[in-house]
């Protein structure tokens, strides 16, 4: 007599699960990675058009106050909070310093280094 199987033995079940288990362990962190990655540029980018905008303001009205209360420097300063931003009106200069050591940050610190924006020890931008 031939009988037809439907279904899957235990075996089978065990094996696809393992494999599954084996993906979702090398594929979870590179997805965290690239996440942080992606926070990070947006973190640099958000510093760099801070910086432009405090110097326009600086170059147009004389002081930085307003572009630092402006939307990008506040998501810098206060929401990201990875960087220090100290304004000095009466040198024209605007010195800016990492602050977080998050995973987010420290990415976004490597990127702004590279570029000139900001150091441990502070980058000075004069205007």
């Amino acid at each position: 007599m031939n009988v037809l199987r439907k279904g899957y033995t235990l075996i089978e079940v065990i094996f696809v699960m393992v494999i599954l288990g084996v993906m979702a362990a090398v594929l979870i962190p590179k997805l965290s990675e690239n996440r942080n990655d992606a926070k990070a540029a947006t973190i640099a980018r958000e510093l760099a058009v801070c910086i432009n905008d405090a110097g326009t303001a600086y170059l147009k009205d004389g002081e930085f106050d307003e572009a630092i209360d402006g939307t990008a420097c506040n998501r810098t300063i206060n929401i990201n909070k990875c960087f220090n931003v100290d304004a000095n009106n009466s040198l024209a200069e605007l010195n800016i310093s990492n602050k977080d050591d998050s995973i987010p940050c420290q990415k976004a610190q490597e990127i702004t280094e590279k570029n000139g924006l900001s150091s441990d020890s502070g980058t000075i931008h004069i205007f």
